[in-house]
């Protein structure tokens, strides 16, 4: 198929854009938000004998992003939905969890994603190079104060509903070393046993070690931990043997993340990193799904590229300047192994300002594409939500072609409808 085939407008554009005009439900992120939650009462629905719902963001340095993830929560937790996870390290997400049970901002002082270093190794520098560096150093103040702040409203959302909330992240830490306090306080609960001190042994940091002798180090406790399984459930009980195993899986997954993307890798071998950071990413979120009862019901929150249903029907995006394919997705395997229980929303934006890791404190202003789905979007309103999954035939056959949609302020390729049963579209976005 040749690109000016894929992306030219066509009658059956013309015929999607009347359609959403007519079924676009408008939304003000600014106003009332009891009314605005009342609007979403047209997804009842859609959500009906669903157990998982995506919320996408095509971005992660902009500031409507929240204001729809805040929708979207209070609306779900009205209707039993218990458990968000976030794509998030793992050690953080535990903290944040703690904080939304008891109140506690001290937790929120420990998240490495909002600045906490304390789990930063002082005898070497762990830090992105090459593709991954900054080109200048980042002002994260304005990411850290909007993170805290949803924090917040997510302890106001389970206090005020009286639900028992659980947040969990489900991915490698952005800060890798965490998950050794996380691990050490679980070892500290168990009855004496070799095996328990055995495996201190083993996770006792080496001065001055390399990062890839610290992946050895704790692959080689990886091994022990698994080859003496039965020792470690009689010491712990079982539920803490599974925490110790995760812990130490993304513990490690975090620095050899470190090893494979922050030197000066090729495109393939960064396509790799990002493919194996994943992988962690599954895993994670297969415990998850693995501890749900029947009455849990899971938020997750993430890039949309990650919460894509079908990553395999995802042309392309810019990894770092070049065109890659999608690797299998984590929001591939929770839909492939909870067949018609997923329903994905997507956020997409058509223009505007945002500040990505890698541009350094400016905003960077993000051009609207032409022949783009969000320039599609743009005609019909500046916020709103539309759901695709109840489209009649001749609009799902536009949306079943490959479009061009935005993946972090570039242009990425694939199959929308494949991936998204409801957008949620900014025509204009601010940067953090």
């Amino acid at each position: 198929m040749s690109s000016s085939t894929r992306y030219a407008i066509s009658e059956n554009a013309v015929s999607f854009l009347q359609w959403a005009q007519e079924h676009a439900v408008p939304v003000d992120l600014s106003a009332n938000p009891v009314r605005e939650i009342e609007k979403l009462n047209c997804l009842d629905d859609l959500i009906r004998n669903k157990s998982v719902v995506y919320l996408g963001e095509p971005d992660h340095f902009i500031r409507e992003k929240y204001g729809f993830q805040s929708l979207f929560i209070k609306y779900l937790t009205r209707r039993g939905w218990n458990t968000i996870g976030k794509e998030i390290g793992r050690s953080d997400g535990q903290k944040i969890d703690r904080y939304i049970k008891t109140g506690d901002e001290r937790y929120l002082d420990l998240v490495a994603l909002y600045g906490f270093d304390g789990a930063t190794r002082t005898d070497r520098l762990d830090f992105p190079k090459g593709r991954l560096a900054p080109r200048r150093a980042m002002d994260t103040q304005p990411f850290h104060a909007m993170e805290l702040g949803f924090c917040r409203e997510l302890r106001t959302i389970a206090y005020a509903g009286r639900n028992n909330i659980r947040f969990v992240g489900y991915d490698i830490d952005v800060c890798p070393g965490g998950a050794y306090e996380d691990i050490a306080a679980i070892l500290a609960l168990a009855q004496s046993a070799s095996c328990i001190d055995n495996i201190r042994q083993l996770l006792e940091r080496v001065p001055y070690e390399t990062a890839q002798g610290e992946v050895a180090r704790l692959n080689q406790a990886m091994r022990y931990l698994s080859s003496h399984g039965a020792e470690f459930q009689r010491a712990l009980g079982n539920a803490a043997f599974v925490e110790l195993k995760a812990n130490l899986m993304c513990l490690t997954a975090s620095f050899q993340f470190v090893v494979n993307a922050f030197p000066e890798p090729t495109i393939d071998q960064l396509w790799c990193a990002f493919e194996k950071r994943e992988q962690c990413m599954c895993s994670l979120l297969n415990d998850v799904l693995d501890k749900m009862t029947k009455n849990d019901k899971l938020i997750l929150l993430g890039h949309n590229m990650h919460l894509s249903k079908k990553s395999h029907l995802l042309d392309s995006f810019d990894l770092c300047g070049s065109e890659v394919p999608m690797w299998p997705s984590v929001g591939s395997l929770v839909a492939q192994r909870l067949p018609q229980q997923v329903l994905s929303v997507w956020m997409l934006y058509n223009e505007g300002n945002h500040c990505g890791p890698f541009v350094g404190i400016d905003d960077n202003y993000v051009r609207r594409q032409q022949h783009s789905i969000e320039d599609l979007l743009a005609q019909i309103g500046e916020s709103f939500i539309l759901p695709i999954a109840t489209a009649p035939g001749h609009v799902k056959q536009y949306l079943s072609q490959y479009q061009v949609f935005g993946c972090n302020g570039e242009p990425a390729h694939g199959m929308v409808s494949e991936q998204a049963d409801i957008i949620a579209f900014v025509s204009q976005v601010s940067a953090l």
